[in-house]
């Protein structure tokens, strides 16, 4: 009887024991996430929570049993489960004008990434120690050295560029939009200086919010008044690059 139930102990273990060196543990690529929340509603073990030290979704590995709902739920493909890989993500803004930078290049040894619209850039790749350079026409190069990225986790690294050459003072004010007032209170509107142009306002997110002339009545393309929070703008010119930032509150 002692052996027959040995054995089964034994079993148990040895069934416990390839269940916690195999079973599958999600993790997050942030650069990817928009935060609807969907994976967190869904998940049952409660594995996934804000993290406010990297502002984003992050998942418990402790918790996470690698059941695949939130993988299955997730309109942005934004999890992963390969245990050699990781994310290093970022943002790129202008020491001048806080604004962020896109056409940035950043790279981490053979890999390239392109920062986007709001100066976004993420890499998805095998763990290890990475140098990392950003480089953008008229700034000067910025690296970081020595970043370790263990696989099944996300790295941040933000980059300030500095300008090769100071602006002259005239070309920047051609160059920089403004609005009043900002902030600005919902329920009233805000009027550009670039008049007679075509104006693109953009939510956190980078979703396109509407387009307006002279003057925005803090309404969407739908008409429907938009929330509080941060917003961008730009004239609507492929030659001109540069947002501007409005709040609403």
């Amino acid at each position: 009887m002692k052996k027959i139930i040995y054995s089964l102990l034994a079993i148990f273990m040895l069934v416990t024991l390839l269940y916690g060196v195999s079973r599958l543990v999600y993790q997050i690529n942030p650069a990817a996430c928009t935060g609807c929340g969907h994976c967190f509603n869904i998940c049952a073990e409660n594995a996934i929570n804000y993290d406010e030290t990297v502002d984003a979704l992050q998942i418990d590995t402790e918790l996470c049993t690698g059941c695949g709902a939130c993988l299955n739920v997730c309109p942005y493909g934004a999890f992963y489960d390969d245990d050699s890989m990781g994310v290093i993500y970022g943002c790129v803004t202008s020491s001048v004008t806080g604004f962020p930078i896109s056409n940035a290049s950043v790279q981490a040894g053979d890999h390239l990434s392109i920062t986007g619209m709001f100066g976004m850039y993420s890499f998805f790749i095998p763990a290890g120690e990475y140098d990392i350079t950003c480089s953008m026409e008229d700034f000067a190069d910025s690296t970081v050295t020595d970043v370790i990225l263990e696989g099944q986790h996300s790295c941040l690294r933000n980059f300030v560029l500095n300008p090769d050459v100071a602006a002259d003072a005239q070309e920047i004010n051609e160059i920089m939009l403004s609005c009043y007032p900002n902030p600005v209170r919902s329920g009233t509107s805000v009027r550009f200086s670039c008049a007679g142009e075509d104006i693109e306002i953009y939510n956190f997110k980078g979703q396109f919010v509407k387009r307006v002339r002279n003057e925005w009545d803090l309404n969407d393309y739908d008409g429907k008044s938009v929330t509080a929070g941060v917003y961008f703008y730009r004239v609507k010119d492929k030659a001109r690059k540069e947002f501007s930032k409005i709040v609403v509150k």
